[in-house]
């Protein structure tokens, strides 16, 4: 009989492992701003796309609707985003970062940075970089 392979040798048992030490070390890192990994997903989705509608947002970040304004309404009783009707759909609502929505991300992406930098400390900067390349060619 075939003896199993260990579990530390499948390649989504090491994946699953550094994402959860990632996630829990980044929530770590942001706790202190008041932000989840979830929330900076958010800020970052709508720095680099600008004003989203609520659902566009919420498709962006592959989350839920229920979910979504929950997230929506934790990032604007912070004063990070400010939600308006939506012009060209008055039944939506149009997402946007605030001055302080902006300096939030900045410091959070500082600190993830950091966090990135320990979790991979294993790795040159050149397989940091090809490990970002290969997880983007998967998927």
């Amino acid at each position: 009989m075939r003896r199993a392979m260990p579990l530390s040798d499948w390649t989504g048992y090491r994946i699953n492992g550094l994402a959860r030490r990632m996630r829990e070390e980044s929530d770590r890192a942001l706790e202190p701003l008041g932000l989840s990994v979830k929330h900076f997903g958010a800020l970052l989705a709508l720095a680099e796309h600008g004003a989203l509608a609520q659902h566009q947002l919420g498709q962006e970040l592959r989350v839920d609707r229920t979910s979504m304004v929950a997230l929506v309404e934790d990032l604007e009783r912070a004063g990070h985003v400010a939600r308006a009707r939506n012009p060209a759909d008055r039944r939506a609502y149009v997402i946007e970062l605030t001055a302080a929505g902006k300096a939030a991300r900045r410091e959070a992406e500082k600190r993830l940075r950091q966090v990135e930098r320990e979790l991979l400390s294993a790795l040159s900067a050149a397989e940091r970089r090809q490990l970002v390349e290969l997880l983007a060619r998967l998927g």
